[in-house]
C-alpha cells in the first residue's frame, strides 16, 4: 500500500521508474494515487511491473497527466491474477504523449481505444506487444486510424499471425498512419497468405519515399523472385527493409 502524507506531492518530478518487487506486486489504486501526486511528470517507464486489480478499481479518477510526453511498459505476461500495468490506462488521459510502449491482452484493445479518444495524443512512436493467439484487425484498425500523427509503428505479437488486411488497408487508404514512416512487425507465428509478400510489395511501393524501414520477423516463406526484385529496387532506392523467419536471415540478401 502507498503510504504517503495527505499533502505530499512531487510536484517538481519529471522522470518516474516503477518497478517491480516480486510478491509484493503494485495495487492499481496505489498507482492511480502516485500518478495524482506527479502531476509534472514528462518521463515514466514500468519496465517490468505486474499491478494487482480488484472489484473496486472502476470507482478510480481518471488523472491527466498534461506534460507526460513518454510512457514505456515492460513486456511482463498475465499470471496467477495479475495483469500488466496497461490497465493503467483506464485512468489516465494524456493530452502530450508522443512515445508508448505497451502490452495488450485479451479485450484491452477496447479499453486502449478508449484511452486514445479521451487523450487525443500526437503520438509519434508507438509499440504495441500482443499476447494474444489472435489480432482481430477491426479492433486494431480502430486504434490505428486515431493516431495520425504516428510515424514509428511497431507491433510485437509472438503468438498471433495478423492477417494481410493490414497492409492491405495501407494501400487503399491514405488516412491511415498518413505519416508513417517506420513499420516493424515480429512475430512467432506463421504468416500462410499466399498474396502477403504481393501486398506488401504495394504497400512499400504505394508509401515510398515517407516510409523508409519496413521489417517483417514471421514465419513466411521466401517471396518470389518477381516481388524480391521489387523489394530490393526499393532498398537501392534507400529504404531499410527487412523480410525472414528470424534475425538471422533476410531474404533480401539471399
Amino acid at each position: 500500500m502507498l503510504d504517503v502524507h495527505p499533502s505530499t506531492s512531487f510536484t517538481f518530478l519529471e522522470t518516474l521508474t516503477i518497478a517491480s518487487f516480486g510478491a509484493n506486486d503494485w495495487k492499481l489504486d496505489d498507482l492511480v494515487r502516485l500518478f495524482e501526486l506527479t502531476p509534472n511528470l514528462v518521463r515514466c517507464t514500468l519496465p517490468n511491473i505486474d499491478v494487482r486489480t480488484s472489484r473496486s478499481d472502476h470507482d478510480l479518477p481518471i488523472v491527466i497527466l498534461p506534460n507526460l510526453h513518454s510512457l514505456e511498459f515492460g513486456d511482463s505476461v498475465v499470471r496467477d491474477g495479475l495483469t500488466t500495468g496497461n490497465d493503467l490506462l483506464r485512468h489516465l488521459t494524456l493530452p502530450a504523449l508522443e512515445t508508448l510502449a505497451v502490452p495488450l491482452y485479451v479485450a484491452s484493445f477496447d479499453d486502449f481505444s478508449l484511452f486514445l479518444r479521451r487523450s487525443a495524443p500526437p503520438l509519434r512512436s508507438l509499440l504495441l506487444g500482443c499476447g494474444l493467439y489472435k489480432i482481430r484487425f477491426p479492433q486494431l484498425h480502430e486504434c490505428l486510424r486515431l493516431l495520425p500523427s504516428l510515424t514509428h509503428f511497431d507491433l510485437c505479437a509472438p503468438f498471433a499471425a495478423l492477417d494481410a488486411d493490414l497492409f492491405a488497408a495501407l494501400v487503399d487508404s491514405e488516412f491511415l498512419l498518413p505519416n508513417l514512416q517506420s513499420l516493424k512487425i515480429q512475430s512467432q507465428a506463421l504468416f500462410h497468405h499466399s498474396s502477403l509478400h504481393q501486398t506488401v510489395l504495394q504497400v512499400l511501393s504505394a508509401r515510398h519515399p515517407q516510409l523508409v524501414c519496413f521489417h517483417l520477423c514471421a514465419k513466411q516463406h521466401r517471396p518470389d523472385t518477381e516481388i524480391l526484385d521489387g523489394l530490393r529496387q526499393l532498398a537501392a532506392d534507400g529504404m531499410e527493409i527487412f523480410i525472414g523467419k528470424s534475425w538471422k536471415k533476410n531474404y533480401m540478401s539471399i
